[in-house]
């Protein structure tokens, strides 16, 4: 998908994409506003060192237009995909460990521009009645000059079988203000909630969100705004963390990617999760990383992370292609501590 209440008592302390996957940011070429930032992200974020997999085994196959993804890692995770995508329909299916089990479904041009989704999705393993955790109804509009899509998400009581528990929904548009700059938004998360007696029905969005991307000759910009919203006198609408971003080809073998965040941060857990954290105080952080071509089968890729709010760290990763698959070493130093991490893929 397109796509963080006032003081600590919203927040409770106890309690993060707007990115996703698309067409690449360029010029003459609209990007969805899940793409904005795309190209840094990826540099400054994939192959490195993550703590959630630290050792990762991937095996990917295809037999008769059907492709098969799974993977392990030594945190006890797993994963198993199969996509299946025509002219007219794709279908991805996705087993998860924890018992999840989803099929997200698209079906192509049902009217000129327009593509219609669905995601089903059931509960966890330890949830014994519920027949679906949630289902998501929507669909993706896209031309040259612009790319919108919108969402409802029904949600289910994990205690009957089909008992309605409620539902949010979500939107995000980007278009062309000139032919090298996109302006774009996401909604995500929206809820209108009743009021008791005469009191006012309450509006919420956990994650709203403004940006824009650019392109000068080869190097793209990007600037994204996260923030909440929730009516009323006590919180209505806090801004939460800028952030910027610069993708740049230094030369024909070596990339930079440069990121730098000001602002405040959203819960992570309870029922706030998402909304920005009034109670936290503004940070820093500031992301450099670099990818460098040793040959066509041979990648080395390095980062340097410093913030307020966390120390210094630098990682470097070596991706190697091989010829089944790849195989990728990463190496975190911290202030205190150092992490190994390996990947390896295997394509059949």
């Amino acid at each position: 998908m397109l796509r963080s209440l006032v003081g600590s008592e919203m927040c409770i302390r106890d309690r993060v994409s707007t990115q996703s996957t698309g067409h690449p940011s360029a010029i003459n070429m609209l990007s969805s506003f899940k793409d904005f930032g795309k190209a840094a992200n990826d540099l400054n974020k994939k192959e490195f060192f993550d703590k959630k997999a630290t050792k990762k085994a991937t095996a990917k196959c295809s037999s008769n237009g059907v492709k098969f993804e799974g993977f392990l890692t030594a945190e006890n995770a797993s994963e198993l995909n199969m996509t299946f995508k025509d002219d007219e329909l794709e279908l991805k299916a996705t087993f998860k460990q924890d018992g999840v089990y989803s099929v997200d479904a698209t079906v192509f041009k049902i009217a000129e521009g327009l593509d219609l989704k669905a995601l089903f999705s059931t509960p966890a393993k330890d949830v014994e009645h519920a027949f679906f955790d949630s289902i998501t109804l929507g669909g993706e509009y896209k031309t040259a000059d612009i790319n919108a899509l919108a969402n409802t998400k029904i949600k289910f009581n994990a205690a009957d079988l089909f008992a309605y528990k409620s539902f949010d929904v979500n939107c995000a548009g980007a278009f062309k203000a000139t032919d090298d700059l996109n302006v774009g938004f996401a909604i995500n998360g929206f809820t209108i909630t009743p009021g008791e007696k005469d009191a006012p029905s309450t509006i919420k969005a956990p994650e709203v969100n403004f940006g824009t991307t650019t392109a000068f000759d080869d190097i793209k910009i990007s600037a994204i705004l996260n923030s909440s919203f929730i009516s009323g006198d006590k919180y209505g609408f806090q801004p939460g963390k800028l952030s910027l971003t610069m993708f740049k080809p230094l030369t024909g073998e070596t990339d930079l990617a440069v990121q730098f965040g000001y602002g405040r941060g959203s819960c992570t857990e309870g029922d706030n999760k998402g909304y920005v954290d009034t109670a936290a105080a503004a940070e820093t952080s500031t992301t450099i990383g670099t990818s460098y071509k040793l040959s066509g089968n041979s990648t080395l890729k390095s980062k340097l992370a410093v913030g307020t709010a966390s120390k210094p760290s630098l990682d470097f990763a070596w991706v190697q292609k091989l010829n089944t698959g790849s195989l990728t070493l990463n190496q975190k130093y911290g202030a205190d501590s150092t992490e190994f991490g390996m990947a390896y893929t295997l394509e059949a």
